[in-house]
């Protein structure tokens, strides 16, 4: 009997509330940032020379990174992947809430696609012995019912 594996990827999307958050404490992060800019050009680049430059070249990427996080759309998306190696890992997918569709917004998933493209799909996996035998006729069937 062979072992199959597999990768689960799931993506947490931030809520409002969670991203008007981030974006709060990524104020002081600004006003820090920009504070060590002012101090990098007014006193550690005459002082230090390159140094200074270096100095103000990465307080101002810090600058950068805080206003981006602050109007990025979406805020921080959190992604973790699960190695799927048998049948009980593959519970993972059962635990897993679900979500109504209206709430993905601009993220929903793409449709499932048609009969003839699932099939077809399915055929691939088959033919690069991905499936067994088995799985390959009881998927079949489920698509087929679908009809």
């Amino acid at each position: 009997m062979s072992r199959k594996r597999g990768r689960i990827t799931v993506q947490e999307q931030p809520t409002k509330q969670t991203r008007a958050f981030q974006r709060l404490a990524m104020l002081p992060f600004l006003v820090v940032s920009l504070f060590f800019v002012i101090i990098g050009i007014t006193e550690v680049i005459p002082a230090a020379g390159l140094f200074g430059v270096v100095w103000t070249f990465v307080a101002g990427c810090f600058v950068i990174i805080a206003v981006f996080q602050m109007v990025r759309k979406n805020g921080v998306v959190h992604r973790v992947g699960y190695d799927v190696e048998n049948d009980l890992d593959r519970s993972i997918v059962g635990l897993m809430e679900d979500v109504p569709e209206e709430e993905f917004g601009e993220n929903a998933p793409a449709p499932a696609g048609t009969t003839e493209a699932r099939l077809l799909e399915l055929q691939s996996l088959y033919d690069r012995d991905l499936i067994t035998h088995e799985e390959y006729e009881a998927k079949r069937k489920d698509i087929l019912s679908d009809l």
